[in-house]
């Protein structure tokens, strides 16, 4: 036990780009030992010789282990042939398999005769015996991997695209490395007990802000009311607090992918403004989405586990069809916030507010609606058109494919020009929706709640 408090810990890195810290902030309040972050290439060049040697040493010894049969690694190998599938194997997030991409052979090497004279270079023909008895260059097999590996590429996508915000997690998924995510850190609690609540507010603070600030504002919720608002943080040990390590302008540019299904002969060219279609969640996430809703996938895991907890303390809620939470945000916390009350909760909660947010892939958020959640979970989305990191197209475009999907969503727009920051109209227009919706609440009848 003392040891899990004071033990030193050594860091020699992290797998695949993973960007998951060694010790969590949870964790940092209650363990005091040191963290040590080990750096091969700092090591090595202390004393290049010495440590070559020692080295050189260990390679040899963990040769000899594979040898014998006492140590396996896990290799994935490809042709040039499969060179997609190799790139987008080596580009995953957390991987703890080596990648090896195998060049062919030349059958036929031009020689060179003694040092200063030509090339050699086999004659050439057009017909098409003797050129098939001809290896061209290794490198010319890349011209057709964009076409010979299509299908496969896609299979591939689609994999890694179902493994993604599961509610029951596949043992062999890409969310398996999040299953023991602790849940969200709470830095502030505001309002009754939760013995004594009828609902709780979760507040998710934006990219580099102190949670503890947001209180001012928040605590004027919890006046004559039974309610428990939570201030959340995020688990990085970074002087910049963040729950991922996308921007919200980095989010907006990966772009927003969904089709309609439209049979209005009035909107022949498909204006998604005149839509009345439905939209359609078909096409598959490219890599760079998937690798993007895996950082929010993390966070969001979080966030259920700590609903969950409190779900089990609120009195009546194992008994509702629904819970009686609200889930915000800022920035990076409304996405949390939104992917979590769409793709993860056993259970639809009443709403979610996400404010100057960029959605990362956010058709993800279309492929995982259920009829519960469309029913149940109204969307508050908050922007601002003076906002340089978001768009306006951007909140237009969620809105548009929101409603496209039959969910109940409404769009604010902020008047004060304030850009990206989260200031004093942006509160003011979170603290009505949660206002709104606990006096919705207290309005439905007694079966319903």
């Amino acid at each position: 036990q003392a040891l899990a408090k004071t033990g030193g810990l050594v860091c020699f890195g992290v797998a695949g780009g993973s960007n998951q810290q060694a010790v969590t902030l949870a964790t940092g309040k209650k363990w005091k030992g040191s963290l040590l972050q080990f750096s091969f290439d700092e090591w090595l060049n202390r004393d290049v010789a010495t440590n070559s040697r020692i080295l050189n040493d260990m390679l040899l010894e963990v040769t000899e282990l594979v040898k014998q049969k006492k140590m396996q690694f896990v290799i994935k190998e490809y042709t040039t042939e499969r060179f997609n599938m190799a790139v987008l194997n080596a580009k995953q997030i957390g991987r703890t398999h080596a990648v090896v991409l195998h060049l062919p052979r030349l059958q036929e090497n031009p020689s060179r005769n003694a040092e200063g004279q030509a090339l050699a270079v086999p004659e050439t023909s057009l017909e098409k015996d003797h050129v098939s008895r001809h290896n061209r260059s290794w490198d010319l097999d890349f011209l057709q991997w964009e076409d010979t590996n299509a299908d496969e590429e896609i299979e591939w996508r689609i994999q890694k695209e179902k493994n993604l915000f599961q509610k029951v997690p596949h043992p062999a998924g890409a969310i398996q490395k999040f299953v023991e995510a602790p849940p969200t850190a709470i830095a502030q609690e505001l309002g009754c007990s939760a013995e004594k609540a009828e609902a709780v507010l979760f507040w998710l603070p934006g990219r580099g802000e102190i949670p503890q600030e947001h209180a001012h504002w928040l605590e004027t919720l919890c006046v004559n009311r039974e309610l428990r608002v939570l201030i959340l943080e995020p688990h990085q040990l970074e002087q910049d607090l963040k729950w991922y390590d996308m921007t919200d302008n980095d989010a907006v540019q990966l772009g927003l992918r969904f089709s309609i299904v439209d049979d209005d002969l009035k909107n022949p060219c498909g204006e998604l403004s005149r839509s009345r279609g439905v939209a359609s969640f078909d096409i598959p996430l490219l890599p760079s989405e998937i690798d993007a809703v895996q950082q929010v996938e993390a966070a969001a895991l979080g966030l259920k586990r700590r609903a969950q907890l409190e779900e089990e303390r609120i009195k009546g809620a194992s008994r509702s069809s629904t819970l009686p939470f609200f889930f915000g945000g800022f920035g990076q916390g409304g996405v949390v916030a939104l992917y979590a009350a769409l793709c993860l909760m056993d259970k639809p909660i009443d709403a979610v507010a996400f404010c100057h947010s960029g959605i990362p892939a956010a058709s993800m958020l279309g492929k995982r609606l259920t009829q519960q959640v469309r029913t149940h979970t109204r969307l508050h989305a908050i922007y601002d058109k003076a906002d340089e990191e978001v768009p306006i197209s951007f909140p237009e475009t969620i809105h548009q494919m929101f409603s496209l999907a039959r969910c109940k969503v409404s769009l604010y727009w902020l008047q004060n020009g304030d850009g990206h920051e989260f200031l004093t109209e942006a509160s003011d227009t979170v603290r009505r929706c949660a206002a709104h919706w606990l006096d919705e609440r207290q309005k439905r009848p007694d079966f319903m709640l």
